[in-house]
């Protein structure tokens, strides 16, 4: 399991602050993270944003409130959630605060492949 972002420059001009703030964000990361680059400037932010919300990933929009106020836009993937700025330390903690436990995940698949092997039906919530 990991958190997935995708990380939206505006403009050609914000590349760099988005790959900076990439590099920070798996430093300060405690569990795996799956980061892309939407640098797709042919089509509108809007379009962008879209495409990456159907496909239920957190966003990270990157403008001038990244580099004048240390500020992120971020869109989570929760449903009828609505876009944040968030202070880039303050996101850096939250994304700091999941804590990815392996064997957590072992013990998960093993109980899905145990139910599995049973003819009884049942649910099971996580």
């Amino acid at each position: 399991m990991s958190l997935e972002f995708v990380i939206i420059p505006v403009t050609k001009d914000y590349e760099n602050l988005a790959y900076e703030l990439s590099n920070k964000m798996k430093k300060s990361a405690n569990t795996s993270l799956n980061i892309e680059f939407d640098t797709n400037y042919n089509l509108s932010l809007n379009t962008r944003t879209n495409k990456h919300k159907r496909d239920d990933k957190n966003i990270i929009i990157i403008n001038d409130t990244y580099s004048e106020q240390e500020r992120v836009v971020v869109s989570f993937s929760d449903k009828g959630s609505r876009s944040k700025t968030m202070n880039i330390e303050e996101f850096l903690e939250l994304i700091a605060s999941f804590d990815y436990d392996e064997k957590e995940d072992e013990n998960n698949d093993s109980i899905i492949k145990n139910a599995n092997d049973e003819n009884d039906s049942f649910c099971i919530i996580m």
